[in-house]
């Protein structure tokens, strides 16, 4: 448990520490209507992702508004 709040403490403002990356992350672009279907297999492991409601714009996460037209 220790070593995960560490962990936590690592991600940026609006992201979450996954060890099991989700394939789920959206970016600014993307059609938030369509659902994602969640991978089975860890595509990448020990990563940091934007947290649900926030977009991946470049190298941080933003609210979908704040995204460039």
């Amino acid at each position: 448990m220790i070593a995960e709040a560490a962990w936590w403490n690592f991600c940026p403002e609006n992201e979450r520490w996954m060890y099991c990356k989700t394939g789920c992350e959206r970016k600014c672009g993307d059609d938030l209507s369509e659902k994602c279907i969640h991978s089975i297999d860890c595509l990448e492991k020990n990563l940091c992702e934007c947290q649900l409601g926030f977009v991946r714009l470049e190298n941080r996460c933003v609210r979908p508004d704040e995204c460039p037209e």
